[in-house]
């Protein structure tokens, strides 16, 4: 048998991997159905169309966040822009995509 101190380490430990798992799968561009979007060699695209909405985030996953409680108003996507922090949400499917440094459009 597990001695108690050593039963609250292995939940530690069991937690973190689960947090770490979800983190990953975030910094994956895979969370759920937030998917980056790809030119076919790979690099990331950003919609260049105007957004409907804009919000300033901390991360890939915060901007995920804020699309999901946006609802309609993210039904197509969001780009993520990394330098700037800043989460642009699109209710409908935006018309151009460009390769935009720090900039990637994650589709819903």
């Amino acid at each position: 048998m597990l001695s108690a101190v050593a039963r609250r380490g292995l939940v530690f430990h069991v937690i973190q991997l689960v947090v770490l798992g979800v983190f990953l799968s975030v910094e994956g561009h895979k969370t759920g159905e937030f998917v980056a979007l790809k030119a076919q060699n790979g690099s990331a695209l950003c919609a260049t169309s105007a957004p409907d909405d804009s919000r300033i985030v901390r991360s890939t996953l915060d901007c995920y966040r804020s699309c999901s409680v946006a609802g309609c108003m993210c039904a197509s996507g969001a780009n993520y822009r990394k330098n700037e922090k800043l989460c642009e949400m699109y209710s409908e499917q935006p018309t151009n995509y460009q390769i935009v440094p720090d900039c990637t459009f994650y589709q819903v």
